[in-house]
């Protein structure tokens, strides 16, 4: 019988891109007065090369809201003063209404009466937090307004530009839980607009953007917690993140894949108000579902398991050679236990080993 050799050059190429392989095969073939036999193995070379699996999705980038705070003015809506989307400290002027400026304070007690000399509660103690904050004294937060807040509220309206009539009025300041927090005044507030008290003003952002993959359910039960994201900017450099769980859809179809950071920093670290505040903002995104791992690789085919459960790869010669599977991915597996240029089997064929050697692929 005449046979030949012939050498293939193999190249794996992940769908996804992320992982790839080489070896040299060298093909036993039968001649063409054989062409009925088919060969029962292919010789492949171990060599160097990567394995791993990623999937390349959108990263869905999105600003909740924790809760909206109702304007208080009346009049019309004379400016905005306020940067959307940027930490807010206490005494920062919002916006403006008859060109009278609207603040905002920390507190749990919303604005419901003007505040004067002689007024006493929990509003006027919230109100004194707000002056000592900004350097004026008032004595103590004591909820009473006396003489020494009366003072106190003149100078603040001197250097707001209002009259110093030493009244509060409860049109003049918007009270959110806390603060610092980072806020962003209602889209549909515009310049020129007749206000009359009640309309959602201001809303209370998240400290930072949500980050979520939709999971089309082919590709659901690939993912799982603790694997690494890398999202892509159009300028920039991408920014890591992980999943953190994975949720049921809105649809039987979907999940939600939810991101978190690897670090303490938002996702979005210092650049997060690159992201718009009132729509969602798309981008892509890979996750490594299988880390790349770099090594001396075998086709998968090549691996074989003998009934005692040990798994290795079977020479040239038919002899078994136990190896450690270091990952495997798209048919490629990177093992320990053989040496770069050794010829294997491919599949692993173990009908002629030695009886030490017997196992099945």
């Amino acid at each position: 019988m005449r046979t030949r050799t012939v050498v293939i050059g193999w190249v794996l190429a992940l769908a996804t891109g992320c992982a790839a392989g080489a070896w040299a095969a060298h093909e036993l073939l039968a001649g063409p007065e054989d062409t009925l036999e088919a060969p029962e193995y292919t010789l492949v070379e171990v060599g160097e090369g990567t394995v791993g699996q990623s999937m390349q999705l959108n990263t869905s980038a999105q600003w909740p809201t924790q809760s909206v705070v109702p304007n208080q003015a009346s009049g019309v809506l004379t400016s905005l003063e306020f940067t959307d989307g940027e930490r807010a400290e206490p005494g920062d002027v919002l916006y403006t209404v008859d060109l009278h400026p609207v603040v905002v304070a920390a507190g749990d007690v919303p604005a419901f009466r003007d505040l004067s000399a002689g007024t006493r509660g929990e509003d006027v103690a919230q109100f004194q937090e707000l002056l000592l904050s900004l350097g004026y004294d008032v004595g103590k937060a004591d909820g009473i307004f006396g003489s020494d807040t009366e003072r106190a509220v003149r100078a603040w309206q001197r250097d707001l530009g209002v009259a110093e009539d030493g009244v509060v009025s409860r049109e003049d300041v918007l009270y959110v839980p806390g603060l610092p927090e980072r806020l962003a005044l209602h889209p549909d507030l515009a310049t020129g607009d007749t206000l009359t008290g009640g309309e959602e003003a201001v809303r209370i952002l998240d400290d930072a953007p949500s980050f979520t993959i939709t999971l089309p359910e082919n590709q659901a039960q690939m993912v799982e917690p603790g694997m690494a994201v890398q999202i892509t900017r159009e300028d920039g450099d991408p920014w890591s993140a992980e999943i953190d769980e994975v949720r049921s859809g809105e649809t039987p179809e979907n999940s939600v894949a939810v991101l978190d950071s690897t670090g303490d920093a938002p996702i979005c670290g210092n650049d997060c108000p690159e992201i718009p505040l009132d729509q969602e903002t798309l981008l892509p995104s890979v996750i490594q579902v299988v880390p790349e791992v770099s090594g001396l690789t075998v086709p998968a085919a090549a691996l074989v398991t003998r009934a005692e459960g040990d798994v290795g790869v079977v020479s040239e010669s038919g002899e078994f050679l136990p190896v450690t599977v270091v990952e495997s991915a798209g048919g490629t597996a990177v093992v320990e236990g053989v040496e770069a240029g050794m010829q294997v089997r491919a599949p692993g064929r173990s009908g002629d080993m030695e009886a030490d050697g017997d196992g099945s692929s």
